[in-house]
């Protein structure tokens, strides 16, 4: 029934009743009964004494009181009693549970819309609950969810009526003197909020307990606590009538980031780190999301890319061969992008290229690097410029490392994927004068140390490294900062930045704008968990943070994919589409092969390729593998 339907019923009457349970209120776990299992992981938290079993012996204490009781419902103290504890580990567990009870409510944004309108219309509201806690409790929670514009409440324990046996209907109309056709009843269960109120004469509109309002996060099929609780947490959190990328941002990007930030925060206490340094550009949105959870910690934006990192390391180099396998480069590169990889200008080499018979065209892949002479002695007779700039940009890069008082363990915080910025910090340290260890803490990782460790994979669990491959470009642009890769160290205060690869075109702006909305979808799910008493609760792990980023990158609805994936992505100062293929790759397998390697999102390109219900994230996994096993 639609909030139009519902508002047509209430102008027909005079009266209405709401109950409070799945109704004016929700809970941000799976079933009631999880409300115990996490009183029973508190008790464990506060008193340092296991309480296993709690669960269980609530659920049967409940159901012994219901049949010793002469009333048709019963009080919490009644259940309490039937405990097998002893008198104040009883008390200790009442006020616990009262505690998660009210920790755990939340206003259902739905039916307080309609709950508003009866109140604006001069309705006559009144709250009815079958529920054994008390009258009191039930109002505070009330209180909390901002209903507090009603006649009467009625609850169960109090009145020792039930709506499930029709009696408590029976009482309402009797002690008000309400005719029944002049009253509505809403609320979610069939018999006690459906059927006994008709069967009084009373009018009913069924709601919906289970209403999905995400489009990625989902409910866990093995029941566990914390997924369940987040999914409830989101669920009862985020509302379709916002935009869809801010919803994006909300369930995918948000807890990704938080659980992300959470597992920094131990390890930074069991490993003793000091000072945290934020790697731009991807370590911009992740300080800013740590500073929310942790904002008295000592932690630093620190400008960084692979450019300007290895730049300052190339003159440890014996020749430029061993120059050129510090190269981040995969596949066939401009001379441009390799000249200023290596530190140089394209336009102070002019002459020299020339004179090789090469122009801004030419490419060159990795196996150049070894086997090319022409190319070998184009870049050697560039050697002694290319060893002098590396001198002057390291001296500029320690100049810029002073100003931080850098001491002891120091964390550095990037995306990932190869290590290569900490390799290259860790090659100068022995000449930068400063005395730290280095921890490398990373989204994904597979640099074989022991200082570096991965979120979803690293070098000791690789299994997620496969599902990061296939929708690598996604994670990077969502983590991407709002200003240009850094290019080089000036000064102690300045660094020299790229431009903006988003502000040089009207399109280009509306890509960053769009992904302004998903992080703004991200940070409000930030904000809203660590102010929720959920956050003190729920445990984070990867699975849990992963989940939904995981579902979009695999698995994308085609709304979703289409507008995202005509996005622009930058890599190798080229910009292209995500994931959007072009039509000459349907007729050459070769184009196709390529394309294919060098899409940033690869299984939606699959997927807006063949445009057929396929599992492209299983054959994507499937090319992998044996790809792998021909290169061993």
């Amino acid at each position: 029934m639609s909030i139009k339907s519902y508002k047509q019923t209430i102008d027909r009457c005079e009266v209405v009743s709401f109950d409070v349970f799945d109704t004016l209120i929700k809970r941000n776990v799976g079933t009631p009964k999880d409300v115990f299992s996490l009183v029973e992981r508190e008790a464990v938290k506060r008193f340092g004494v296991s309480m296993e079993g709690f669960r269980d012996k609530r659920v049967y204490a409940e159901r012994t009181a219901r049949e010793l009781s002469d009333r048709e419902e019963i009080s919490f103290g009644e259940i309490y009693d039937r405990l097998p504890y002893e008198e104040e580990i009883k008390s200790s567990l009442s006020r616990m549970e009262l505690e998660m009870e009210y920790a755990l409510a939340t206003v259902n944004q739905e039916i307080k819309e309609v709950y508003k309108y009866a109140v604006d219309r001069g309705k006559e509201v009144i709250i009815v609950s079958d529920m054994y806690l008390d009258r009191a409790f039930i109002e505070r929670l009330l209180l909390k969810c901002g209903y507090n514009q009603y006649k009467k409440i009625y609850v169960s324990s109090e009145t020792g009526v039930q709506k499930y046996t029709g009696n408590m209907y029976r009482m309402i109309l009797r002690e008000n003197s309400y005719r029944p056709g002049e009253m509505v009843h809403i609320g979610d269960a069939l018999m006690a909020d459906h059927i006994r109120p008709q069967l009084s004469g009373i009018r009913s509109i069924p709601i919906r307990r289970e209403v999905n309002h995400t489009i990625y996060c989902r409910i866990s099929r093995t029941g566990d606590l914390d997924s369940d609780s987040l999914y409830r947490f989101i669920n009862n959190t985020v509302s379709d009538a916002e935009d869809r990328l801010f919803r994006i941002g909300y369930e995918t990007l948000g807890p990704l980031l938080y659980g992300f930030c959470v597992w920094l925060h131990e390890y930074k206490l069991r490993l003793g780190i000091d000072s945290f340094l934020f790697l731009s550009r991807d370590g911009q949105i992740m300080r800013a999301a740590y500073k929310i959870l942790y904002p008295e910690e000592d932690t630093e934006y620190v400008y960084a890319s692979r450019r300007s990192l290895l730049v300052p390391t190339l003159h440890y180099c014996e020749d430029i061969k061993a120059m050129l396998d510090k190269l981040p480069i995969y596949r066939y590169t401009a001379i441009k992008t390799i000249l200023d990889l290596l530190g140089l200008e394209y336009e102070d080499c002019i002459a020299v290229i020339q004179r090789y018979g090469f122009n801004p065209d030419s490419c060159f892949s990795p196996k150049d690097f070894s086997g090319n002479e022409v190319f070998l002695t184009f870049l050697r007779e560039l050697l002694p410029d290319i060893i002098d700039n590396s001198k002057r940009e390291f001296l500029a890069f320690r100049s810029y490392l002073d100003r931080l008082n850098l001491s002891g363990k120091i964390g550095i915080v990037d995306i990932g994927w190869r290590g290569r910025s900490q390799k290259a910090l860790e090659e100068m340290l022995p000449d930068l004068g400063i005395n730290i260890d280095i921890v490398g803490f990373y989204l994904g990782i597979m640099l074989n140390r022991e200082n570096a460790v991965g979120y979803i994979y690293d070098q000791k669990d690789p299994r997620e490294k496969v599902t990061i491959r296939a929708f690598e470009g996604l994670l990077e642009m969502f983590f991407s900062a709002s200003h240009g890769s850094v290019k080089r160290y000036k000064s102690s205060q300045d660094v020299e930045l790229y431009d903006f690869e988003y502000s040089t075109s009207e399109n280009l702006r509306n890509d960053f704008n769009d992904l302004q909305k998903i992080r703004e979808g991200a940070f409000c799910f930030i904000n809203r968990f660590y102010e929720n008493p959920l956050s003190n609760i729920i445990k984070w792990n990867r699975e849990i943070a992963f989940n939904a980023m995981r579902h979009l990158g695999i698995a994308p609805y085609w709304t979703d994919l289409n507008r995202l994936g005509d996005m622009s992505f930058y890599t190798n100062k080229t910009i292209s589409p995500l994931a959007k293929p072009s039509c000459d790759v349907y007729f050459s397998l070769s184009k196709l092969k390529k394309s294919i390697s060098l899409s940033p999102w690869k299984v939606a390109y699959l997927k807006r390729l063949f445009k057929i219900p396929l599992p492209y994230f299983e054959i994507y996994s499937w090319f992998i593998f044996h790809k792998n096993k021909q290169d061993q």
